[in-house]
């Protein structure tokens, strides 16, 4: 199943190289990262319950795993994965000011989300997937992370012109600048054994990108009722 958004005009378009430019601040506008709001739509898509453990793989500053985890409690809990020191330490930080007891934080790597094996119902990539340089080994510490059924929602944007300056060095070569096509995409995850579920072209987005989410599935789940 797939849901297409309309195209962005040109004018548009010329509008985000020039907003570019405006306060770190308003970043968050232009890549749509409206939490409220998208929160719901990420737990709809993962299909979440309370008492669900999910993880979000390149957590960022925490925002959505604390949403989430609101979402999952009180049994449940979320897995929030970052590389580095300072984006582990904000993480805690914010975990710590909006007293989320549910979250766990953990060190990634850049090969393997270091997420244990069968530990979670739902993983959430959000903004990360177009940086992974090992997207193969990473797919499958996914895949093996998730219990039998389990979703991957993959949340992310096409590369543009407008983007090129921006290429994550280190990427395979067959993204075509900064971002992901989404047919590379789901070749890529359903060659470490996922099902492609739902492809949506209507994600709710920024000034800066057009996103698009991504549902896979690891087979072997109960069957629907």
């Amino acid at each position: 199943m797939t849901i297409r958004r309309p195209v962005r005009s040109a004018a548009m378009t010329l509008l985000v190289l020039v907003l570019v430019t405006a306060p770190a601040r308003d970043a968050a506008a232009f890549f749509g990262d409206d939490v409220a709001a998208e929160t719901p739509r990420i737990a709809r898509a993962l299909e979440l319950r309370p008492g669900d453990v999910v993880a979000d793989v390149g957590a960022g500053d925490g925002s959505y795993a604390i949403a989430l985890a609101a979402m999952v409690a009180p049994e449940g809990r979320v897995l929030a994965t970052e590389l580095d020191d300072d984006a582990l330490a904000k993480i805690r930080a914010n975990v710590t000011d909006e007293h989320a007891t549910n979250v766990t934080i953990l060190r990634g790597g850049t090969d393997t989300t270091n997420l244990p094996r069968g530990c979670c119902d739902a993983v959430l990539m959000r903004g990360v997937y177009h940086h992974l340089t090992a997207p193969a080994a990473v797919d499958a510490s996914v895949f093996a992370a998730l219990k039998p059924g389990g979703r991957f929602l993959v949340v992310d944007f096409p590369p543009s012109f407008w983007l090129a300056p921006w290429t994550p060095e280190g990427i395979p070569a067959d993204r075509g600048g900064h971002g992901i096509p989404i047919d590379v995409l789901v070749r890529e995850v359903e060659a470490a054994g996922f099902t492609k579920v739902l492809v949506d072209e209507d994600w709710p987005t920024g000034l800066l990108t057009d996103l698009y989410g991504v549902v896979f599935e690891k087979p072997g789940g109960a069957p629907s009722p």
